[in-house]
């Protein structure tokens, strides 16, 4: 299962709920390799609010979950850089 399955049941709502709430930011969704999910040890890591880092680029989120792709897209282009996506997982120890 990759994150946008993980995603897709409960956009609709969430999409919603920030529509209707313009101070709240578009979530920061993660877009994991798909070897993550086959890792003995994961990490997730929960940081800062978002505070509009990238409302222009997504609002309004669209209900039919292609803001999914979007945000995805905007995690992997601005906050992981391309060399880190060549990397093997690492386990931690």
């Amino acid at each position: 299962m990759n994150f946008s399955e993980i995603y897709q049941p409960h956009w609709r709502a969430l999409a919603e709920y920030v529509n209707d709430r313009p101070s709240l930011s578009p979530p920061l969704l993660l877009a994991c390799p798909d070897r993550y999910h086959q890792q003995p040890t994961r990490l997730f890591v929960v940081g800062k609010q978002t505070d509009y880092w990238y409302n222009n680029d997504v609002r309004p989120l669209k209900i039919d979950g292609t803001s999914i792709r979007q945000l995805m897209e905007i995690y992997l282009g601005r906050f992981r850089p391309p060399a880190l996506l060549q990397q093997k997982c690492y386990r931690l120890g």
